[in-house]
């Protein structure tokens, strides 16, 4: 991932495809390129932060789940000890 990172902000034409790709404004004048690094950059991050939130989700999930069938399980270890 960084040397994708490294490559992409080295390269003009992958960087203005890369935004493209995000939906980032490109219509800046060519020589704000940090400009376009910056927003891209800034682009990146927030759909890495969005895919973390919904891996949190399921994690949680999956946590009561778990909680709720090792609830189930004693529940029904001692209702046939009984």
């Amino acid at each position: 991932m960084w040397k994708k990172k490294k490559a992409l902000l080295s390269d003009e034409t992958a960087l203005r495809a890369r935004a493209v790709e995000l939906g980032v404004n490109t219509s800046l004048s060519p020589t704000y390129n940090y400009e376009l690094q910056r927003r891209v950059l800034e682009a990146e991050t927030y759909l890495r932060a969005r895919r973390m939130w919904l891996f949190a989700l399921i994690s949680a999930v999956a946590s009561v789940v778990s909680a709720l069938a090792a609830w189930g399980a004693i529940s029904l270890k001692n209702c046939a000890g009984n």
